[in-house]
């Protein structure tokens, strides 16, 4: 009898909790990306209190078979689907994961996906110096970035008409720049450290792409100073499909490039797809000697020069380079710095502090 009365008290205690047991009411669907082989929606709904579990299922809405899918206290989270179908889904919750105490299913929401519709290869590239003095030491910049639904980049090079890289001042595992990476429609964002991994010769080096955030190498180029002028090689590797999803690769090579005497520079691209297409781009700029420019020392908000010394506004590091990029001055762990012995020219500096790297320009007159 005493065992008969705790089991109707405890069939009584599950029956009220699972009637408390609610589903979500307020279900929505929002677009996102389309690949080469999904499209991706999310599913979102409303939470409920005293849900220790969610579980949502979907299907073509003309299968007869649910797919299902946990998610733990998620409300949201985005799912693939195949293109141009229709599809219906809904979610159940559970209140007790242990006694297995869940809700019914909720009511059902329908949705459509998209079609994949591939655009042309267009790939959008510039280039940049930090400064345009001839025979002097520059920051190199090169940017380029993809719609989405492009075919993937599988290989770019970049040329130049004249000009070099600094390749015999460089030693493997100095940092020699930074890129930032966006993939995946810009779901994904990394930030890399630029390093040489290897110095194939006097006129050639590997840089490789170490990712800030897992420590791993995740790409390289390769640097060639050419007959005429320099040669940035990059190969992509693949991601098993053929089209991107939008991406965009920022690299910046720090005090690399030594710009040509005065004249005209003109680089220019060569960047493939993994269908085959060829994209070439130009562009110009006019190097121009010392005397021609005015103006050039930028005053910057975190530093400033008083009598002949270079205060900034925290302790590190001051390292000064000539225009030739040879280091001719370097002092750690300070806040001032006595320039008194500099001659009248151009300098390029880089100051090191525990929070931040600032590099700029320094013109003596």
């Amino acid at each position: 009898m005493r065992f008969f009365l705790i089991f109707i008290i405890s069939f009584f205690i599950l029956e009220i909790t699972a009637q408390n047991c609610y589903s979500p009411n307020i279900l929505s669907v929002n677009d996102s990306l389309t690949t080469q082989y999904y499209n991706f929606k999310e599913l979102q709904f409303n939470s409920i209190d005293s849900a220790q579990e969610y579980r949502i299922r979907f299907k073509k809405i003309s299968d007869p078979i649910w797919e299902y899918r946990f998610m733990y206290l998620d409300t949201a989270k985005f799912f693939g689907f195949e293109h141009n179908e229709t599809y219906i889904w809904n979610v159940k919750t559970f209140c007790d994961t242990i006694l297995n105490i869940s809700s019914s299913w909720s009511i059902q929401d329908t949705f459509i996906t998209n079609s994949f519709v591939p655009i042309n290869f267009s790939p959008f590239f510039n280039i940049q110096l930090s400064h345009y003095i001839c025979d002097s030491i520059s920051d190199l910049n090169f940017l380029i970035e993809q719609d989405p639904n492009e075919p993937d980049i599988s290989s770019s090079s970049v040329f130049s008409s004249s000009g070099s890289f600094t390749i015999n001042l460089l030693n493997v595992g100095d940092i020699v720049g930074e890129a930032s990476v966006v993939a995946g429609g810009g779901f994904y964002n990394f930030e890399y450290t630029l390093v040489v991994d290897q110095i194939i010769s006097n006129n050639a080096a590997v840089i490789a792409m170490n990712n800030d955030s897992t420590g791993v190498i995740d790409g390289s180029f390769i640097i060639e100073n050419d007959i005429d002028g320099i040669k940035i090689v990059n190969t992509v590797p693949s991601d098993g499909n053929f089209y991107t999803t939008g991406n965009s690769s920022d690299v910046t090579f720090y005090n690399l490039f030594l710009n040509p005497p005065p004249g005209n520079l003109n680089f220019f691209t060569s960047i493939q797809s993994e269908l085959g297409d060829n994209d070439n781009q130009n562009i110009d700029f006019t190097i121009s000697c010392l005397n021609n420019f005015q103006n050039i020392f930028i005053k910057d908000s975190e530093f400033k020069i008083i009598d002949d010394q270079l205060v900034f506004y925290n302790h590190g590091d001051l390292m000064i380079y000539n225009l030739s990029g040879q280091l001719i001055y370097k002092n750690v762990d300070s806040e001032i710095f006595n320039i008194s012995f500099l001659n009248n020219s151009l300098y390029f500096f880089t100051f090191q502090s525990k929070n931040k790297i600032i590099k700029d320009k320094l013109f003596i007159y």
